[in-house]
């Protein structure tokens, strides 16, 4: 005799939500893995040390290095590359300039607000 036919309902619920986590989350490895072109069964033979986190300089968050690139895509991955390096070389130019505008037109107290604006926008 049951006591609540609610507790059954939650029971079978809670039963199905874990299948169709789990299927979901095959499938999704799957996919994932598909994508990008890796099978966690297969070792690595190429050689990189994808754990040597070296880019971007003083973050460190990906591995990167020009010189273990191979293949046709090495043209556009440079192109990237020196794309990246033009916009960071714009933006220190930038800050330059601004940095003089600020010092030339403005009072000791403006420069350190523009300081503060640039650190916390």
């Amino acid at each position: 005799m049951r006591v609540c036919a609610m507790c059954d309902i939650n029971r079978k619920c809670e039963f199905l939500y874990l299948i169709m986590e789990n299927i979901v989350k095959g499938v999704a490895e799957y996919k994932i893995n598909d994508i990008i072109g890796s099978n966690p069964e297969v070792k690595d033979t190429s050689g990189i040390n994808w754990n040597n986190f070296n880019f971007p300089p003083c973050l460190n968050l990906v591995h990167f290095s020009l010189s273990e690139l191979r293949g046709s895509l090495k043209s556009f991955v440079l192109l990237i590359y020196f794309s990246y390096l033009i916009t960071i070389a714009v933006m220190v130019i930038n800050l330059l300039s601004t940095i003089v505008q600020v010092a030339k037109f403005s009072s000791g107290i403006n420069i350190f607000y523009c300081f503060l604006s640039s650190l916390f926008p």
